[in-house]
């Protein structure tokens, strides 16, 4: 298989192999920020602020 299959749902990485991908979802246990205004899940509160701003005109 070429490629990779494993896509992160909070920052977009992708991984070969789910174990890579659950190694870095541990990483993200720690600061994930959620928007109030639709839940989605942000890495960092810049990226969540930037999306509030753009998307919700927050």
């Amino acid at each position: 298989m070429f490629g990779k299959k494993y896509e992160c749902s909070i920052c977009g990485s992708k991984f070969k192999t789910e174990k890579e991908l659950s190694e870095d979802m541990e990483k993200h246990k720690q600061g994930i920020f959620r928007c109030e205004s639709c839940n989605e899940d942000f890495a960092d509160e810049g990226s969540m602020k930037i999306h509030r701003a753009r998307d919700h005109r927050i």
